[in-house]
């Protein structure tokens, strides 16, 4: 088959969840011989580095879109009948044009648009290849993300715009589902959604693929707690500044030693003189790491990954990776929407700053208990995540379609 990925972001070299999660799919369709090219955008945040050679032959094309934040276009889209911002921003005319040149000069069979921001480029692919199929890949039911941001914002005046860009994002989540005929989500949560409003649509639930790499035993690393996340990715700030504010301080306080190791690309500098300000005030050792280029060495250093996370859908990929590395992960309910899995058994559930850090102080201390975990969720990953399995499903999804 020939097949079309529209990413709003380079999926390669993979830099978060997102990225990763395209890049997967067409790297595994590329690879079982499908001719397999992507159409992505070059924003300020995510430029494709001039020179990459991409495996597999696959193909990319770059467009220029300048996403970067505006209050007036943020109030003009907040007019009746007109996209969400979050939307708007990603389909400028010229990226819109280079698209329709692209498909000029290329016949697909598939065309798979990877999240919302993606959607405007629908017209753009039915003018000109009708015959192709158009497949929806909504990574996260978005109006969830915004909503739940909303209910832990301090600020009332964010509150309100975070309540309007939810209500806009359902708005148009809901309108732009009929018209897929095939929808492959990431969670089962998100897929109820999706069924909701295309009850007409193929609705497949294809989640991320994780191989595993056990690595060395618990026994062997070091006691540190382990913070990994695109930093720039709203729910990852959020949830890490309501854990240094409110769990940190809790955890040291009965357990001094402790020992936090952050890792996250294009981290702000206020959120940087935050974690500073953090490891002088409470007492343990917070470090700083910035961006990494490859996780597994970070995955396989500490005993315990910490996913605080209060806003999101879909599923956080970085949990998974983490389970897949044979890292005992302790995350909200938030956090595991979206995963089957049985708390106390695959990973540690807790939704309080008291919970969470009696449940890390009591878990560092029961090596059994984490090698327990850490073995279940080995086997959780093995039986739900396989990456070779899941690209079966997609490719019978294509053509069942």
């Amino acid at each position: 088959m020939r097949i079309l990925f529209l990413s709003p972001k380079p999926p390669y070299p993979p830099v978060d969840g997102s990225s990763l999660a395209t890049w997967q799919m067409a790297e595994g369709l590329a690879r079982r011989g499908h001719e397999v090219q992507v159409f992505h955008l070059n924003t300020p945040k995510h430029v494709f580095p001039e020179g990459t050679v991409v495996p597999h032959g696959i193909l990319f094309t770059s467009a220029r879109a300048d996403t970067s934040f505006s209050p007036a276009g943020l109030i003009g889209a907040l007019r009746p009948g007109r996209p969400p911002y979050l939307v708007s921003r990603f389909s400028p005319p010229a990226a819109l044009h280079r698209l329709e040149e692209l498909l000029e000069e290329h016949s697909f069979d598939i065309i798979q648009f990877e999240g919302l921001m993606m959607v405007p480029y629908l017209p753009v692919v039915r003018r000109h290849q009708p015959q192709a199929l158009p497949v929806f890949r909504p990574h996260n039911a978005e109006h969830r993300i915004w909503r739940t941001l909303a209910d832990h914002t301090p600020s009332p005046l964010r509150r309100l715009v975070y309540r309007l860009q939810a209500a806009q994002l359902l708005r148009y989540e809901r309108e732009i589902s009929g018209h897929f005929p095939l929808i492959i989500p990431i969670s089962g949560e998100d897929a109820a959604f999706f069924r909701v409003w295309a009850p007409r649509a193929r609705l497949i639930t294809i989640p991320y693929g994780v191989p595993v790499q056990a690595g060395p035993p618990l026994g062997e690393r070091r006691r540190d707690l382990l913070f990994l996340g695109a930093l720039d990715w709203r729910p990852n700030v959020q949830g890490l500044r309501w854990f240094l504010r409110r769990v940190w301080p809790l955890l040291v306080a009965g357990e001094p030693a402790c020992v936090l190791r952050i890792a996250g690309r294009a981290a702000a500098p206020t959120l940087v003189r935050e974690l500073q300000t953090a490891a002088n005030n409470s007492g343990g050792t917070i470090e700083f790491l910035g961006r990494i280029d490859d996780p597994t060495p970070f995955l396989w250093s500490g005993s315990l990954f910490v996913a605080p996370l209060l806003a999101g859908s879909g599923i956080r990929i970085k949990i998974l990776e983490a389970m897949a590395h044979g890292l005992p992960v302790i995350t909200t309910t938030v956090g595991a929407s979206g995963l089957p899995v049985q708390p106390g058994q695959h990973l540690l559930l807790t939704d309080t700053p008291e919970e969470m850090a009696g449940t890390i102080r009591s878990i560092l201390h029961s090596p059994q208990q984490m090698e327990k975990i850490r073995k279940n969720a080995l086997s959780f990953v093995r039986e739900h995540f396989n990456p070779e399995k899941l690209l079966d499903q997609l490719e019978q999804a294509y053509q069942q379609a």
